[in-house]
């Protein structure tokens, strides 16, 4: 039982740990704003979630094109 105890608080498990909880803590904002004003939150997450895409692919993009090709060695 310590054992199990131990792997649960290492450092590798407590970022998971993290990572749930502030999963569930967004779950639990984001319920207020969806009952209460659907299309704003919808629109505002959609703003979040297409900005945050279109930034990431335009970086992978530039990135692509500027860092050296490590098969042309």
């Amino acid at each position: 039982m310590e054992e199990k105890i131990k792997k649960m608080f290492k450092k590798d498990a407590i970022t998971g740990w993290v990572i749930v909880a502030l999963g569930i803590m967004f779950i639990w904002m984001s319920i207020d704003p969806l009952m209460n004003d659907t299309d704003e939150f919808l629109k505002i997450t959609g703003m979040v979630l297409g900005g945050g895409l279109v930034s990431t692919f335009v970086i992978m993009w530039v990135l692509e094109l500027t860092l050296p090709n490590d098969n042309e060695k």
